[in-house]
């Protein structure tokens, strides 16, 4: 993900003249931890159980692969295996702690190498959970998965099933059927996977370092053996409730540096300017309309819904089909990222430490937990003149990489956004009580 580079400090007469530029979208500091399930039901039972006969096509599929590239004159030798006896052991050791308490996930465990990626898979805290993070090209993705049926299910729709002990298989659910996605060779040549922060020493976006490592974190991944000190999965009935609630002193001192950041611009001659109030009536009456649906079944959260403009970024707040969950979309110079958020003491709080609080009805200031302390981070202009949010696709047009658009769209189903007002088909979500149907 590009991260939102550091500018020079605007004089206000410039704000305008960057603000009028080339269309928004968005830097967090968020992270999708959506990935890991919305009311403590998964995602994962939202994408369909590959059947016996696809495993077996699968399974097949790969054995042809690898019979291919053995019987090439030249291929062969890059299925040598070439690991150490110490690579071996090594790993070997770190299975068979495992596989006491994940005797199906623990085979899985590894660092195994494919054409130009690798696929690292980390037990998890959360029992009956994996982590798949790739990385490839100086960058990385990580996704959640189940054992189900003697496979891996991401997710994404995505499936890992071991060949052996030294080939893993890899497929994708595309246009309603798994297709294999094992690239010019297969993942294979397992090794003891590497601590995170060694691995984000080759990610080259800051940004991209920071959401990873956050991500990795809310999902409990880990590296280490199962009976360490740093496997205790804090026991929480929510997510959100993994960082701390801001005291009431807190949010006041918050509103007062909002409303004294306010009073600064608006008796600058020039700074008063961009917080004219420039919507349209149907802009305004629009937005009106859609808080109000909303307001009969989340009277908290609706008046914080829509688009609020910032000095380079927006945050898109969006309903979620989960009760009493936000979706909070920030974008900024071609990037963006999701984070949720619940509503707590009169504010928001989000999955990252984040906080937003309405100043009337015009204004939303912003802070993030640095630390063990809630700070300001309303920018050069806060975020005002809230408008109706846009549909996802609208706003994914802005986004630079495909890879990006692709990752935002599965967490913002997989959260359950919805731009769509409350009595809409599209708002029923899926009843499941398990990770797989």
């Amino acid at each position: 993900m590009k991260p939102v580079l550091k500018t020079q400090k605007l004089a206000l007469p410039q704000v305008q003249q960057y603000l009028q530029g080339a269309k928004r979208s968005l830097f967090i500091l968020g992270f999708s931890l959506i990935t890991l399930g919305v009311n403590e039901l998964s995602v994962l039972a939202q994408t369909r159980q590959p059947t016996n006969a696809e495993i077996k096509k699968l399974r097949e599929e790969l054995q042809q692969q690898i019979s291919r590239i053995k019987n090439n004159n030249v291929g062969h030798d890059y299925l040598q295996d070439t690991r150490t006896q110490v690579e071996k052991k090594t790993r070997e050791s770190f299975v068979r702690a495992w596989s006491k308490t994940e005797p199906e996930l623990a085979p899985f465990f590894g660092q195994w190498v494919g054409y130009e990626n690798i696929s690292h898979i980390y037990p998890s805290k959360s029992k009956g959970r994996v982590c798949v993070f790739e990385t490839a090209e100086g960058s990385g993705s990580l996704t959640i998965g189940v054992f189900s049926n003697g496979v891996i299910k991401t997710n994404i729709g995505g499936v890992l099933f071991k060949e052996g002990n030294y080939y893993l298989g890899s497929a994708l659910l595309k246009n309603g059927r798994f297709v294999g996605n094992n690239s010019e060779l297969p993942f294979r040549s397992p090794t003891t996977i590497k601590p995170l922060n060694k691995l984000l020493e080759n990610i080259f976006e800051a940004s991209e370092k920071k959401q990873i490592s956050q991500q990795f974190k809310a999902a409990g991944c880990t590296s280490s053996l199962p009976n360490s000190s740093a496997n205790t999965q804090p026991k929480t009935k929510t997510l959100l409730a993994q960082t701390r609630q801001p005291t009431n002193a807190e949010i006041k001192k918050l509103r007062e540096e909002l409303q004294q950041q306010i009073s600064r611009i608006k008796n600058n001659n020039v700074g008063h300017d961009y917080l004219q109030d420039t919507r349209t009536q149907v802009e305004k009456k629009t937005r009106e309309s859609f808080v109000r649906a909303w307001s009969k079944t989340e009277p908290e959260l609706a008046p914080f819904f829509g688009q609020w403009v910032g000095y380079e970024n927006i945050s898109h707040i969006y309903p979620s089909k989960s009760k009493g969950r936000v979706c909070v979309f920030e974008t900024a110079e071609g990037s963006g990222s999701l984070t949720i958020g619940v509503f707590s003491n009169g504010v928001i709080k989000t999955n990252i430490g984040g906080v937003l609080f309405k100043e009337g009805n015009y204004y939303l200031g912003s802070a993030l937990l640095k630390n063990g302390r809630f700070v300001g981070n309303n920018s050069e202009l806060p975020f005002r003149s809230p408008t109706t949010i846009k549909p996802l696709n609208k706003l994914l047009e802005n986004i630079f990489e495909a890879s990006e658009k692709k990752q935002i769209s599965q967490q913002f189903k997989a959260a359950g956004c919805t731009s769509s007002l409350p009595n809409s088909s599209a708002n029923t979500q899926p009843k499941t009580k398990t990770f797989l149907k």
